[in-house]
């Protein structure tokens, strides 16, 4: 099963790459979750394949660190993981789906019913390597002694003589099958059906009529048993000609075989035969096997899986952006005080993200500022690092503020405040807009 060979490729993988980067994983493994076991093999098929291939993932790189989640491998490991779960258990329904339906196919044999039991009909699907055929396998119970019943089965003889003709006229003009009844007179006599010409009327009322060039006489006989008792009727019937098609031809030679293996047997399981008309078949008893469905179905979900957008980032992504956006107003103004009051761009911003420091509270906008400032702290060009502040939050108001400030950074401070000002109230007025959006949700 295909599902059997990915599941144990899976865990052969997992076992062989469990050591693969252990440094790396111990940093954010939870013994408790489940994924942990993949954790490996989701980072190896990253940095072999994906990797490889695709290159750095440098914007869900930019993605994750903007909402607070710094960790790219942790993220990697973790959706892998999730992928591979899903595909475990998508394989795991597959083989349960493919046990059942091995659990309910036919081995070559059908169960005999009891002494006191009625006869078993049982519905087969054949197939010959070309078609498939569905046919019906009547099993007679385990032989009885005999006992005579004169009136019912004379009761029975005229009774069988009405229903045996279905939707025919008469019994001298037969076109369409005929209902062989297994017992008449309420169930309480059986009925055994025997034809003089089987190629053209079989014992389960099949009329094969479609080969026939002339009118065909065909007498049937009707055992008729109660206990130990028989008698046998003839019943005579005129065939009308009619032409079969290859399938029919073929479904009959099976319901023969059938038969006449069942004639053969008096065990107590009836051997189907494994050959019919130089064809080889297989049985089955019409269920079909949805195993093989539902593995290409769920590495189907796993694909989708993976390649659709992750949600749960792009909510974080949604609410950073909207704090951001609350905090750009507080910013500019603080910045547009700090410059008014005769501080310098640099130090007015070392003011903003130390009171930020003292606040306590997190706020990605401002956590961006913090940044900005170490690097230029550490010796980064301030004018590279400003652009970058506007890089990384990624929002229109910010990349404009930005804008503000190294345009007046190469061409100096004149007019800066003023621009700041103007920005001020701009700010103020879609902060209040922002409130009523809010507000009104």
């Amino acid at each position: 099963m295909v599902a059997v060979v990915i599941l144990g490729l899976l865990f052969a993988i997992s076992f062989f790459l469990r050591k693969y980067r252990r440094e790396t994983v111990a940093d954010f493994t939870d013994r408790k979750s489940i994924y942990r076991f993949f954790y490996p093999v989701a980072l190896y098929f990253h940095d072999k394949f994906i990797k490889k291939h695709l290159g750095n993932d440098r914007e869900r790189r930019i993605r994750l660190k903007s909402v607070g989640e710094t960790n790219y491998d942790e993220y990697i490991s973790k959706r892998g993981s999730q992928a591979i779960l899903m595909l475990v258990m998508v394989c795991i329904v597959s083989v349960f789906f493919e046990l059942s339906y091995k659990r309910n196919r036919l081995e070559g044999v059908l169960l005999r019913p009891g002494v006191n039991e009625e006869e078993t009909v049982y519905h087969l699907k054949v197939n010959d390597g070309k078609n498939s055929y569905m046919v019906d396998a009547t099993v007679s119970p385990v032989r009885l002694s005999e006992e005579q019943v004169f009136k019912l089965m004379e009761k029975g003889y005229e009774e069988l003589k009405e229903k045996i003709l279905a939707e025919n006229i008469s019994l001298s003009e037969i076109k369409n099958s005929l209902y062989l009844p297994s017992s008449c007179v309420d169930g309480v006599i059986k009925v055994d059906w025997g034809s003089s010409d089987t190629e053209v009327v079989d014992t389960y009322g099949n009329v094969n009529n479609r080969d026939l060039e002339n009118d065909c006489e065909v007498t049937l006989t009707a055992v008729l048993s109660y206990g130990d008792y028989e008698m046998e009727y003839n019943i005579s019937l005129i065939v009308k000609p009619y032409i079969y098609s290859e399938y029919e031809v073929m479904n009959k030679k099976i319901e023969d075989a059938l038969e006449q293996a069942d004639k053969k047997s008096d065990g107590d399981v009836l051997e189907l035969p494994r050959e019919i008309d130089g064809r080889k078949v297989k049985y089955s008893n019409g269920e079909k096997n949805y195993s093989v469905i539902v593995m290409i179905l769920g590495v189907f979900a796993c694909v989708i899986f993976l390649l659709l957008p992750d949600t749960s980032l792009r909510k974080k992504l949604n609410e950073r952006n909207m704090q951001m956006r609350i905090d750009y107003s507080e910013i500019v103004s603080k910045t547009a005080l700090l410059l008014g009051c005769g501080m310098t761009l640099r130090k007015a911003w070392e003011k903003i993200v130390a009171d930020y420091r003292k606040d306590g509270k997190h706020r990605f906008a401002y956590e961006e500022m913090a940044l900005t400032h170490e690097r230029i702290e550490t010796g980064f060009s301030p004018m590279s690092e400003y652009e970058d502040f506007g890089k990384r939050c990624n929002l229109k108001e910010y990349k404009r503020f930005v804008s503000i400030l190294t345009q007046n950074m190469r061409k100096g401070n004149e007019g800066l405040l003023q621009k700041l000002n103007y920005e001020v109230e701009i700010s103020f007025d879609a902060r209040k807009r922002l409130a009523r959006v809010l507000g009104e949700e």
